[in-house]
């Protein structure tokens, strides 16, 4: 999760570029999820009215809620965990690590979860669907837990608090995020053999799909293979991976929260359309 070298020494060079880098990402990440928090509030506040008319199942608003809650703690979190030696004592070392962990996992089974319910409304709730999805994200918590008890935080009287990744369930659970990746992809194909999608002209269809589910995905799935990678090579600094863990939390919020946009552009693509139909059977 943070750092998958059991040992704790780095370059001091390395440090002077990397540090900022990280924070600079996280900082980024921290004011997204803001913002995200902030636009989600008054759809989160139209679902919990029992006289509203839903459109579309309020899951998958809390899924995105959910996600950024966990992405703005875990900034806060991982930024104690960084400077362990002027924040952390013996006696808070291991249940912050648990907790920085843990919101880590939570994060991102529920971003799989995101796309999996929305590839999985897109099949008309295919009951084959449901359960492959279950079981790719039973897959990836199962691992989570196993990295929760394997990794963690770990004192040492020479250099104070570290994180130790385990190497194995690190794989295993990038492992899993990609194989949910995978499957909303596609699922989200299986949008072209809905009868209503014919109102629509291919064309539009067709980037409006990629750029919702298609890109999403691949984009999800390029960066999961970085990490994995970078997880697999032990030449690679353990700072390096802070950059990528980082740029990766980033990356996947701002590509669930791109769903309130893309939301809005498929309401006028859709009415566009029924318009065009409309003028044409005049």
């Amino acid at each position: 999760m943070n750092s998958t070298n059991s040992t704790i020494e780095g370059s001091q060079e390395l440090s002077v570029i990397t540090t900022p880098v990280t924070f600079f990402i996280s900082g980024l990440c921290f004011e997204h999820c803001l913002c995200g928090i902030l636009a989600l509030t008054p759809y989160m506040q139209n679902c919990c009215r029992p006289s509203s008319q839903h459109t579309q199942t309020p899951t998958l608003y809390y899924l995105i809620y959910v996600l950024n809650i966990c992405a703005l703690l875990y900034q806060i979190f991982v930024t104690i965990c960084w400077f362990p030696q002027f924040l952390m004592t013996e006696a808070s070392c291991l249940s912050m690590n648990f907790i920085n962990c843990l919101l880590w996992h939570f994060f991102f089974t529920s971003f799989d979860a995101f796309i999996l319910w929305k590839s999985w409304i897109v099949t008309d709730k295919s009951r084959i669907f449901f359960w492959i999805a279950v079981v790719c994200i039973l897959y990836r918590i199962i691992w989570g837990i196993i990295d929760l008890v394997w990794s963690g935080g770990r004192w040492d009287s020479d250099i104070g608090c570290y994180y130790e990744q385990n190497n194995v369930s690190a794989v295993y659970y990038t492992i899993g995020e990609a194989t949910c990746d995978i499957v909303a992809t596609i699922g989200a194909l299986y949008m072209f053999c809905k009868p209503e999608n014919r109102l629509v002209t291919f064309q539009s269809m067709w980037f409006q799909l990629a750029k919702e589910n298609v890109l999403r995905s691949l984009a999800s799935l390029i960066i999961c293979g970085i990490v994995i990678y970078l997880e697999t090579s032990s030449s690679v600094n353990y700072q390096i991976l802070y950059i990528a863990y980082t740029a990766q939390v980033y990356i996947y919020t701002r590509l669930a929260n791109t769903e309130i946009v893309y939301k809005r552009q498929r309401q006028s693509l859709h009415s566009s359309s029924l318009k065009g139909r409309s003028s044409a059977d005049h």
